[in-house]
C-alpha cells in the first residue's frame, strides 16, 4: 500500500458541504475566511492570511478546539451554508466572522463571533487602524484574547505570551510573506517556486523574520515531496533555513514541524523528526497538519496505535480534509482492523465519491478482507478516475492476484512494469503471485532508487508472503526502517 500525501499536500481534496452533523465541542470555534473588502481585488491574498494567522494564534490555545483552514476555506463565500448547518458539519460551538479592507494606508478588519447553534452574536469589535505590521499584530491578538475570555478559558502564561507575539516589525516583509503563503497554499510546482522568490523577498525586507525562512524551507520540501527536486538539493536549501527561523524564534510551531518534515523525508532521522513534531504540538495544541505529520511518522515507525490516535485527532481539527480521513483508512488497515479500513475508506467515499484514492483504500481493505469481487471493482474505480496514478493500476493487479487470478495478475503488472510503476508495489504482487525471487529483485531495485517507497513494508499485510525470507529483515535493516 501507499501513502497518501499529508493534509494540505499537493492533491489535497475537502468534502463537498452536507456531511453528516458531528459532535460539537463547546470550546470550539471555525474561523471562516475573512472577506475581501478592499476594492483591490488582488488583496485577496491579504484577508487569506489575516484568516491564516487568526487560526495559527487560536491554535496555541490548548483547551480551544480550532478548525484547520483546509476545512473552513471549503465555506468561503458560504452563501448556500447557514451558520448552524457549518456548525453542525463542523462540530463547533463557535463561529468567527469577518472582513478585511485595505485603502491606502489604512486597515480596517470587522469581526463577529457567533454562537453556531443559535446564530447569536456574542461580540463583535472593529478595528481601523494604521497599515503597520504592529497594528495588524494587536488586532490579531487582541481577537485571540476576546474570543478565550468569551469562552472563559484561562490562558497559561505562556499562551498568553505566544499571543504577544510580534514576528517582524515591517510591514513590507508581513505582506510579501502573505504573498508567499497564498501562493505555497495553491500547492503545484509554478506556485511553490514563485512563493520561495517571495519568501526570500520577504526575508530581504526583514532578515530577522522567522516565519519567511519556515516558509520558504516549507516549499522546498513541497517540491521534494512533488518529486520535482532531489533530497540533496531540498536538504541544502531546507536546513538553513529552518535553522535560521528557529534560532530567531525557538517558539514557532511551524518551524518544528518543517524541522521534522526536513528529518524525516529529506535526512530519515525518525527519532529526532518526532521530538519536532511533538515540540510544535506543544507549542500549537491545535495544529492540525502537525498532529497528522506526526501521526503519518508514527505509521512509518510502525506505531499504529498511537499513530491512529494522532490521525484521529487530525481529523477532528480537519473534519472535511479528505487527506486526513484517508490516513484513518490507511492505518486501519496496517493494523489488519479491515472492517474498521472498510468503514472509513466507504465514509470518505459518501463524502466525494469521485475521490479516487477511497477506492484504492477500499480495495485493500476488500482484498485483504477476501471479498476479491468488489476489491477488483474498486480498484477499477480508482483506475479510472485517475489513469495516470500507477499505484491503483498495481492495487488491482494485487486483488487479481489475491483472488487467484494469476493470468489477469501478470497481465496488469506488465503493463504497470512497461508505464515505470511503483517498485515496491509491484514486488509485493510478485510476492502474492509466489514468485519471491522476483519480488526481491523488485525491492532491492527500490532500496537503489527510491527508498522512500518502503517507509510502510515493515507493517504493509501484503508484504506477509515475504516476511519468513531471511531476505526481508535484511531489506528493512539496509533501508533503517527495522
Amino acid at each position: 500500500m501507499t501513502l497518501v500525501r499529508r493534509s494540505g499536500e499537493a492533491g489535497e481534496r475537502t468534502a463537498a458541504a452536507g456531511v453528516e452533523a458531528l459532535p460539537v465541542d463547546p470550546a470550539s470555534i471555525a474561523v471562516l475566511p475573512f472577506e475581501n473588502l478592499s476594492v483591490d481585488l488582488e488583496s485577496e491574498y491579504f484577508s487569506v492570511g489575516i484568516t491564516d494567522d487568526i487560526i495559527t494564534q487560536l491554535a496555541k490555545i490548548g483547551a480551544l478546539k480550532v478548525i484547520s483552514r483546509t476545512s473552513v476555506m471549503r465555506y468561503r463565500g458560504r452563501a448556500d451554508r447557514s451558520l448552524p448547518e457549518i456548525g453542525r458539519e463542523l462540530g463547533v460551538a463557535l463561529v468567527l466572522e469577518g472582513g478585511v479592507r485595505r485603502s491606502g494606508d489604512r486597515l480596517r478588519i470587522t469581526a463577529q463571533l457567533i454562537e453556531a447553534g443559535s446564530d447569536v452574536h456574542l461580540w463583535a469589535e472593529t478595528y481601523d487602524r494604521a497599515l503597520a505590521a504592529e497594528d495588524l499584530f494587536e488586532m490579531q491578538s487582541d481577537i485571540a484574547r476576546s474570543i478565550a475570555a468569551a469562552l472563559e478559558l484561562e490562558l497559561t502564561g505562556e499562551e498568553a505570551e505566544d499571543l504577544k507575539s510580534r514576528p517582524t516589525g515591517s510591514f513590507e516583509a508581513y505582506d510579501l510573506n502573505s504573498q508567499a503563503r497564498y501562493l505555497h497554499i495553491q500547492r503545484t510546482v509554478e506556485s511553490r517556486w514563485a512563493a520561495i522568490d517571495l519568501y526570500r523577498q520577504a526575508i530581504t525586507a526583514d532578515s530577522g523574520y522567522a516565519p519567511a525562512y519556515a516558509g520558504l524551507a516549507g516549499a522546498y520540501l513541497g517540491l521534494l515531496l512533488r518529486g520535482s527536486i532531489s533530497r540533496e538539493e531540498a536538504v541544502v536549501q531546507a536546513r538553513p533555513a529552518v535553522e535560521r527561523a528557529l534560532q530567531l524564534d525557538p517558539r514557532l510551531a511551524e518551524a518544528y514541524a518543517v524541522s521534522g518534515m526536513l528529518l524525516e523525508r529529506g535526512e530519515g532521522r525518525y527519532e529526532e523528526a518526532e521530538r519536532a513534531y511533538r515540540r510544535a504540538l506543544e507549542l500549537s495544541p491545535g495544529y492540525a497538519a502537525g498532529h497528522a505529520s506526526l501521526g503519518i511518522l508514527l505509521m512509518s515507525m510502525g506505531r499504529l496505535p498511537e499513530a491512529a490516535a494522532e490521525l484521529r485527532r487530525a481529523v477532528e481539527l480537519d473534519p472535511l480534509s479528505l487527506a486526513a480521513r484517508a490516513n484513518l483508512a490507511l492505518v486501519a488497515s496496517l493494523n489488519r482492523h479491515y472492517e474498521e479500513a472498510e468503514r472509513q475508506a466507504r465514509r470518505i467515499l459518501e463524502l466525494d465519491s469521485d475521490f479516487a484514492y477511497g477506492h484504492y483504500l477500499l480495495g485493500y481493505a476488500l482484498s485483504d478482507m477476501g471479498q476479491h469481487g468488489e476489491a477488483i471493482a474498486a480498484f477499477t474505480r480508482a483506475s479510472e478516475l485517475d489513469p495516470s496514478d500507477l499505484d491503483s493500476l498495481a492495487g488491482l493487479a494485487y486483488a487479481h492476484a489475491r483472488a487467484g487470478h494469476r493470468d489477469e495478475a501478470l497481465e496488469i503488472l506488465l503493463e504497470v512494469e512497461r508505464r515505470g510503476g511503483p517498485l515496491k508495489e509491484i514486488a509485493l504482487v510478485y510476492g502474492q503471485l509466489g514468485e519471491v525471487d522476483r519480488a526481491f529483485e523488485y525491492l532491492e531495485r527500490a532500496l537503489a532508487t527510491s527508498p522512500g517507497e518502503l517507509t510502510l513494508i515493515r507493517v504493509d499485510p501484503s508484504a506477509d508472503p515475504l516476511r519468513a525470507d531471511p531476505r526481508f529483515d535484511a531489506l528493512l535493516e539496509k533501508a533503517g526502517v527495522k
